[in-house]
This record gives C-alpha cells, structure tokens and sequence, in this order.
C-alpha cells in the first residue's frame, strides 16, 4: 500500500541499516497503539502525537525496557514526524528517558577465548541441511577475519570480492567500499588461509558479496558459537532477543554478556595493537574506521603500504593458533 508519509519518511535516510533500523521501532510503536497505516500516524494532531508518545515512553519505562531501547523509538518517532512536518516538543519527551544503566559487558576476547571460538566450530557436526553456521570453512573464515581485522559485524554483508587486494601473505580489505565512510584494514596470514578455503568453494564475480547473510543471520549465528564455546556468560534475556523476536516489553531482567559477542573482537583487536608502544595511535585509529583527532580525517591519508607496515607489528600477537 503506497504511503506518502513513509516514503518521506525512508527518502531521507542514507543507508538500509538505518532504514530498517528505524522503520523496525516505527513499527512496533504502530502495533503498540493500533494504527494500521502510517499516513492516519502522521495526520494525528500535534497535541496527541506528543501525548502519546509521551505515554508510551512512560509505559516502557515502567516495563523496566533500557535506555538504548526507548531512545531507539524515540528518535525513529522524532525523525518520522519530523520529516511529515509535525512539531513536536522534543525536550520534554527526552527528559522522560529511562536512566542510564551501569555499563557492563565491556571485557574484550583474549586470544584463548577465540581459540575456544575456532575449536567450537570444528566440533561442530555438519547437518543434512544448508544453515551456513553449519559450513565449517564459512565460519573459521568470519570468526578469523573479525578477530584479525577489528571490522564491525555491520561491515560484513557488503564485502565484495574485490574489496579483497593481496599484499604479501594477507589481504587488505576495503570497509565500507565506496562510500564516504570507506577505510583500509588487515587480516592476519592464518586468517587469509581460512578465507582462501572457503573462497574457493564459491564462484565469485568482483561485485559478489562472499559471505553472503544480512546482519542478524551472522551475529545469531556468531551468538551460538560463542555459545557453545562457553567464553562468555548467557543469559535467558540475550537467549529471548537474539533466538526469538524481540519483544520489547519482556519483565526478565536486562542482563548483557560479559564479553560482546562480536565486538569484543574489535576490542581484542584495538587492546592488542595499542598496546605496542611502536604502532602509532592515529594510524590504529584510522584501521578502525575512525580518528583519534578528527582533524587527521581531512589531513591524514596514509597509503595501503604505510598502514601495512603499523598492522605487521601486531600480527603475531593477533594470530591465534
């Protein structure tokens, strides 16, 4: 059904992880107060908009549901109704978010712990069906390359193959290829064997993306090793939100893992590289995706070889077996 209000609404964002991002918190704000199309969302009164909206953040706060969540409808509202041109009073709703919690689950992987990660897959049994987190080569080559690149998991549904170029006895790997925010990282020699094993039971093109699962099919997936391996603690609410829908209204208590499932890579990857005192900081920063200095975006722009040459100083220490 063709709706202007959301096509506003999906016209002003840039990317498809934000889009479904947004559009996902739209939705269940709709179910929750029973509007069934999102033009009759957008023509309400200011004066109800604000008012239930107002409710509903004061309804989930009561349901114990976490800052992170709340605020992640609220700003798919403010931008939804902003873009339909109505003026809401943002303050006040941003003043009944729910208090931040303590931050925990902050520990990053040890090299250990992503042996355990590695050992988990190759004691996997391989099952009749096709479920890729079954396909040994697939998942050592995912893990290895996370664990020796510091990429974000988001990254990995867009690698193409010729985001892969060779230099010496690994890759380099354009994140984000094509886009204003792309950046040059590494895999580890260990890491490219794993990756040249499952690449060649592919046929690929340039333009193929080789791993070839959207985000939540890789970090569920990427959950259950990291499950099975036993490196971290589980809860039953990361069980609830990762294995089933999530519902936002669940009464367990919010709990995290002590080590992030996937980030925890990049911050093995990050404490790893930081931690020799001869790799310079900034170059560090930038194989992350970011500057330590935002200046450095504009006036600092190494070449493939000069980043290689910081990343080859760690790659001992990032190698896992």
């Amino acid at each position: 059904m063709e709706s202007r209000a959301l096509d506003i609404f999906l016209g002003s964002l840039n990317t498809d992880s934000t889009k479904k991002n947004y559009l996902y918190w739209l939705d269940r704000y709709m179910e929750d107060n029973k509007f069934t199309s999102y033009d009759e969302l957008a023509s309400q009164t200011p004066e109800k908009i604000q008012t239930d909206i107002e409710n509903y953040v004061m309804n989930l706060k009561r349901m114990r549901s976490t800052k992170a969540m709340v605020s992640a409808t609220v700003y798919s509202l403010f931008h939804f109704f902003a873009m339909n041109r109505v003026i809401l009073n943002e303050k006040i709703i941003k003043k009944l978010l729910p208090e931040q919690e303590l931050k925990v689950g902050g520990a990053a992987y040890s090299t250990e712990d992503i042996r355990k990660i590695i050992l988990a897959i190759d004691d996997t049994k391989i099952k009749k069906h096709k479920r890729w987190y079954y396909r040994k080569p697939l998942s050592k080559a995912l893990v290895l390359t996370l664990a020796s690149s510091g990429m974000r998991l988001g990254a990995i549904p867009d690698l193409q193959y010729q985001d892969l170029e060779p230099i010496e006895d690994t890759y380099s790997i354009r994140v984000y290829a094509r886009t204003r925010h792309e950046y040059i990282t590494f895999i580890t020699p260990e890491a490219r064997l794993a990756l040249d094993d499952y690449l060649t039971k592919l046929k690929l093109k340039p333009d193929t993306c080789f791993f070839g699962l959207n985000y939540d099919a890789l970090r569920l997936s990427l959950y259950r090793l990291v499950k099975k391996a036993k490196v971290s603690t589980v809860t039953v609410h990361e069980l609830t939100r990762l294995d089933k829908e999530w519902n936002p209204h669940i009464k367990n208590p919010r709990h995290r893992l002590d080590i992030p499932t996937v980030h925890g890579m990049r911050k093995r990857w990050n404490t790893i590289l930081k931690s020799d005192s001869t790799i310079n900081t900034a170059l560090i920063e930038m194989m992350l995706g970011h500057t330590a200095i935002r200046l450095d975006e504009a006036y600092l722009k190494p070449t493939r070889e000069t980043l290689f040459n910081e990343y080859k100083k760690g790659i001992t220490a990032l190698t896992v077996f």
